[in-house]
């Protein structure tokens, strides 16, 4: 089991080499089967890549979104709800952890990248997302710069997402509430 850390800006290639501004390892079906870019073989393996996340041996995700990517209306409302709705279903698994960047936040990060880090560590890999062509880093001290920066962007990221606490219980901001305000408009 590793761990993937991933930070998603409003310019988001997004988490393992999407073409959407999306974290793939959190799209709902919908999203993806309404796609009119992708062919059947490009939908089922990011269908079975999502599934990883909720295998036994299932990996640590830790995303941190910026709110700009989750207010992109590029699809219909109801479809913009669905994937609001897929990442709070996902952020209750026990191995993701969720957390937003609002837009009144400090800019921590200007790029979005995923840090994949299996359990061997000389295995580990940074992925910078491009639309033209993705940059891919594996000298340990990209590695370590890149761990920093993640570490940087959580501490000034809202509080994780955890949709088990009573929406009362919340007495701070959080990711949560920004997602749930979110959803309010696409009703």
């Amino acid at each position: 089991m590793g761990t993937v850390l991933s930070v998603c800006t409003a310019s988001c290639q997004a988490l393992w080499n999407s073409s959407s501004n999306r974290t793939t390892a959190l799209r709902s079906r919908e999203r993806i089967r309404t796609s009119r870019q992708e062919d059947d073989l490009a939908i089922e393996f990011r269908l079975k890549r999502q599934q990883v996340l909720l295998g036994e041996r299932a990996p640590r995700l830790h995303a941190v979104v910026h709110e700009a990517a989750l207010r992109a209306t590029l699809d219909s409302p109801r479809l913009m709800r669905g994937q609001l709705l897929r990442l709070i279903e996902l952020s209750c698994l026990p191995n993701v952890t969720l957390q937003v960047m609002p837009f009144d936040g400090p800019v921590a990060f200007g790029t979005s990248f995923a840090l994949i880090q299996p359990e061997v560590w000389e295995l580990s890999t940074v992925v910078v997302g491009h639309v033209e062509k993705s940059l891919y880093l594996g000298d340990r001290s990209d590695l370590v710069r890149y761990g920093d920066a993640f570490a940087k962007v959580c501490e000034v990221a809202l509080p994780p997402a955890d949709a088990t606490v009573s929406p009362e219980a919340h007495d701070a901001k959080d990711s949560l509430g920004l997602i749930q305000r979110l959803l309010y408009p696409l009703l």
